[in-house]
């Protein structure tokens, strides 16, 4: 069969009555989980934790495709669930705790198999920078300082080309000033 366009469906829906196009949402939520979710974050539901687990295990998947640590990871894949959460979840934390994941499955790969590519430790990197400024931007630092620090800590037992960026963005985004602490 084959797919219409954007254009052909936004014809075709226009041409529709509310009633028709109601009941095409619901029949759609219906066939396919991900349209439910989208539609559940639309109403406000919030926190779906089946849907972050959802998530996390499709990251575990293609971090480990056939479930063993030596197989190549499937990075993309693992980033595009992470893209999917973001588009159908208003939960900040939950993005965070994915992109966090991420890096987690990463350093733990790298642990077991020393062969990886620079182009890895950039991945890894750049994955937890994103997180850092995720978690800033919605200042969720309090929430993830700990679990970051472990991260970095983690990260400086294994040859990762780009640590020294995931210490500075750490420390100048975590660690208190002597001032703060008195505050």
């Amino acid at each position: 069969m084959k797919k219409p366009s954007k254009r052909a469906m936004r014809d075709f829906l226009q041409n529709q009555t509310h009633a028709q196009l109601l009941e095409l949402l619901l029949l759609l939520a219906e066939k396919q989980d991900g349209i439910r979710e989208c539609i559940g974050a639309q109403m406000g539901l919030g926190f779906n934790e089946e849907l972050l687990a959802h998530h996390r295990t499709l990251i575990e998947r293609a971090m480990f495709p056939s479930g063993r640590q030596l197989d190549d990871p499937h990075l993309a894949s693992a980033q595009q669930a992470i893209k999917a959460y973001q588009q159908i979840s208003t939960n900040h934390a939950g993005v965070a705790d994915l992109m966090l994941y991420y890096v987690e499955l990463g350093i733990n790969y790298a642990e077991q198999c020393s062969s990886h590519r620079a182009s890895f430790g950039r991945n890894l990197t750049r994955m937890y920078l994103t997180a850092v400024k995720h978690i800033v931007r919605h200042d969720m630092q309090s929430l993830f300082r700990e679990r970051c620090e472990e991260i970095v800590t983690d990260a400086s037992e294994i040859p990762l080309y780009f640590y020294e960026d995931m210490v500075i963005a750490y420390d100048e985004n975590f660690v208190l000033d002597s001032d703060d602490e008195e505050d």
